[in-house]
């Protein structure tokens, strides 16, 4: 590891690891340099430092957030482990699934390596990765010309959905959910427009 630095190497339970590969290596020099050599290693490579300067980007923006908020529990845990839970509880978000879920599988996500929380000690999180993930969406729609699309259903109360179709500047369309909202009952066209209104120009800030 010292003979190849910042590689992605790694040690894993006294064997050569090489993480931007997911994948153990021989500790042979001349297998070592011709596995950097190939192109998986080096594609992978770069996708294992844009990770990681995502991931220090977290953590300075987890450092502030359990500075602004000082009675949350966790501050004095190491970055690695506030990381780790963030991505954890990032994940769960993504993938629909209740976090509640999270402690029945403790003992499969406590083998990568930290310790897995009960679930109510992640729970902080969620408005920590909501937040960061509205300013991604803010950053995408910066100067962008969109189209609105919007549905609802009135089966119970109203849940009424927003998607903002764009074409960025090298040509791709791409659709964002941006609002998925429920309200107690049925809006008329005046109200759905406030909200539509109001959601648009001062959350989004779409001009």
């Amino acid at each position: 590891m010292n003979q190849f630095p910042n590689q992605g190497f790694r040690d894993s339970f006294g064997k050569l690891f090489c993480g931007a590969c997911s994948t153990r290596l021989h500790n042979c020099k001349s297998m070592i340099a011709a596995h950097l050599e190939t192109k998986k290693h080096k594609a992978n490579l770069i996708k294992l430092q844009s990770r990681s300067a995502g991931d220090i980007e977290i953590m300075s923006g987890l450092n502030q957030y359990f500075i602004d908020n000082p009675n949350m529990g966790g501050a004095n845990l190491s970055n690695a482990t506030l990381l780790y839970r963030y991505r954890l509880t990032q994940s769960f978000m993504y993938s629909g699934i209740e976090p509640s879920k999270i402690d029945h599988l403790r003992p499969l996500l406590t083998r990568a390596g930290e310790a897995a929380t009960h679930s109510s000690h992640l729970m902080p999180f969620v408005p920590k990765v909501e937040a960061d993930e509205f300013a991604r969406i803010l950053d995408e729609l910066e100067n962008q010309v969109v189209s609105a699309l919007f549905d609802g259903e009135t089966r119970v109360g109203e849940a009424v959905a927003m998607i903002l179709r764009f074409c960025t500047a090298d040509f791709k369309l791409q659709q964002l959910l941006v609002s998925f909202v429920t309200v107690a009952k049925h809006m008329d066209g005046q109200e759905m427009s406030t909200l539509f209104l109001q959601l648009l120009l001062t959350r989004l800030q779409v001009p």
